[in-house]
């Protein structure tokens, strides 16, 4: 769940970017971004902490790519991409296809 959301605003497609974002940094790392002992906890380190950076967790991956994961992560919506299509087109680079 976004931070947004978890304040009881409206959810909105940069909802499902920060969303997807989160599992994509579990698919990266094997960890979930956020962690807490209970659905409360958790809420509330997505609300406060900063985003976590998966070089940081020992991922290793392109800095472009990280900074991309920081931005599906951010706690503003308006710093997200703007949808899913705007993340698929952010992920292209990164293909292992010719």
């Amino acid at each position: 769940m976004a931070p947004e959301q978890g304040r009881g605003d409206p959810a909105n497609p940069r909802a499902d970017v920060f969303s997807l974002g989160c599992v994509l940094f579990k698919c990266l790392t094997g960890k979930n971004a956020f962690r807490g002992a209970d659905p409360l906890a958790i809420m509330a380190r997505i609300i406060v902490e900063p985003p976590p950076s998966a070089r940081a967790a020992g991922v290793e991956i392109p800095e472009a790519l990280d900074e991309l994961l920081g931005k599906m992560l951010s706690k503003d919506p308006a710093a997200r991409p703007a949808d899913g299509a705007a993340v698929a087109a952010a992920l292209a680079p990164f293909s292992a296809a010719p």
